[in-house]
């Protein structure tokens, strides 16, 4: 599996430079968040559908005891089936948390290293319905999930549509980006 290598610029540098499979590419920060580790443990848990099913891809680490959002990177281990020109992923919030999800992205990796950013298309949330609105900007407009401890045995979900790369497009990876907090640690 690749992995992410980040260096160069500091905090007021316009560039860096990221690696990916072994392969650097010059990134423009202005338009790039960076995962920063946050030493928690509460999260949204993250689904990819595959073309029959939705496949548990793991647990998205956006702690902050402060509540300050936490921007996380998570390359998918399952490749994304398109489905009516569309990629589904769906967010189950950890029984024993609460999240407030600011923005959502889905970055495809070329072959050649070009990052394509997927526009989201849907979001619905199982109590709140089209959440979309809320998820599309970093303008802390959040969209709040909350764990089966904390709504009556039943954690809530979202459901996320994001536009399929065209046919004529072969992607090598995926990256699933989310920001937010959330303030409970897992026991």
């Amino acid at each position: 599996m690749s992995s992410w290598s980040v260096s160069g610029g500091g905090a007021f540098a316009d560039f860096g430079t990221v690696e990916f499979g072994g392969k650097q590419r010059r990134v423009d920060w202005s338009y790039v968040k960076v995962w920063t580790p946050s030493g928690g443990g509460g999260c949204p848990i993250l689904y990819v559908y595959d073309g029959s099913e939705y496949i548990h891809e793991g647990l998205l680490d956006i702690h902050d005891p402060d509540g300050i959002d936490v921007t996380t990177n998570h390359t998918l281990v399952t490749t994304p089936m398109r489905v009516q020109s569309a990629y589904r992923l769906r967010l189950i919030e950890h029984p024993q948390t609460i999240s407030h999800i600011d923005q959502v992205k889905l970055y495809a990796i070329l072959p050649d290293e070009t990052l394509i950013e997927l526009q989201l298309i849907g979001a619905w949330h199982s109590e709140y319905g089209n959440v979309l609105p809320q998820l599309l900007f970093s303008d802390g407009w959040k969209t709040e999930t909350l764990g089966a401890d904390h709504n009556n045995g039943v954690s809530q979900s979202i459901e996320l549509r994001f536009a399929a790369l065209s046919p004529k497009l072969n992607a090598i990876s995926f990256v699933f980006q989310i920001e937010g907090n959330n303030r409970y640690y897992k026991y």
